[in-house]
């Protein structure tokens, strides 16, 4: 079903749909709806969608490393290309489960998000997004429907939603001076230093490496469950390769939404656009 926010809905389609494979215990639900992270539509970017810097902000400054991190993600120049598996985790124990692709320049992103059966492991459906300053395109294979839409707020970059993009909600993050440096930690047996944000209610926790600040992981977690001894309920994000590419004809052509004939096609005007 098409509402007033398709894309919206498309990616709260793609997070939940290895849902049925293992239903949430209906006492943590409330909880659920407010910390998990949907594929990043841009990232997907996208899933897809997910996790994030270090803990409470409030500094005047950033420190140095949060801002090698915000440069490595936000290049002056080329793409960024990023690969990353999102786990959602109740008492330490999976029920949903994405992966996604992002690729993004400063003016125009592409993600694919796929979900996957958390007992299957197989791909369940998957989720493309191309934006840019003027539109938004999104294919879902599940319905097999392409949806093209203006962006209601066109700007010179392209629109990010921090409720679902990672990187977004890192850079804004960043640009509120809400990142602390909290020291170093070993993550799937490597050494990596912590930026940690507290923000609505959840602690957002971006591992990065300690010299250059590349994205290693980020986990987002509710404060109400932030429990010691108690088994880790929250999101899991492991950003599984990270490139910065020139711009050429081959890296313009990931920014690119795949050809997807057969598809139904969805075409939404300025009137779903709340300010017009």
């Amino acid at each position: 079903m098409i509402t007033d926010d398709p894309i919206r809905d498309l990616e709260h389609q793609l997070v939940a749909a290895a849902a049925h494979q293992a239903a949430p215990h209906p006492t943590l639900a409330k909880h659920r709806a407010r910390w998990w992270l949907a594929l990043p539509a841009t990232g997907a970017l996208a899933a897809v969608a997910i996790t994030l810097v270090v803990l409470l902000g409030g500094s005047a400054s950033a420190p140095s490393l949060a801002r090698a991190a915000y440069a490595q993600l936000n290049p002056k120049h080329g793409i960024v290309a990023l690969d990353y598996d999102t786990r959602f985790l109740d008492g330490g124990h999976l029920y949903q489960h994405a992966r996604a692709e992002i690729f993004y320049s400063a003016t125009q992103e592409r993600s694919v998000g796929t979900s996957i059966g958390p007992h299957s492991g197989r791909a369940v459906r998957f989720l493309e997004v191309v934006r840019t300053p003027r539109e938004i395109r999104s294919y879902e294979s599940g319905a097999n429907t392409l949806t093209i839409q203006l962006n209601c707020w066109p700007s010179g970059r392209f629109p990010r939603s921090t409720a679902v993009d990672p990187i977004a909600k890192f850079n804004a993050l960043f640009r509120r001076h809400r990142i602390s440096q909290r020291g170093t930690t070993t993550f799937d047996g490597r050494r990596v230093s912590r930026l940690v944000a507290d923000d609505a209610d959840q602690r957002f926790v971006f591992l990065v490496t300690p010299k250059t600040g590349e994205p290693v992981a980020m986990t987002v977690r509710p404060l109400a469950l932030i429990v010691p001894g108690a088994s880790f309920t929250g999101t899991v994000v492991r950003f599984t390769s990270y490139r910065h590419l020139p711009l050429d004809a081959s890296s313009r052509a990931q920014l690119e939404m795949r050809p997807h004939p057969g598809a139904k096609l969805i075409k939404l005007g300025e009137s779903r656009c709340p300010h017009r």
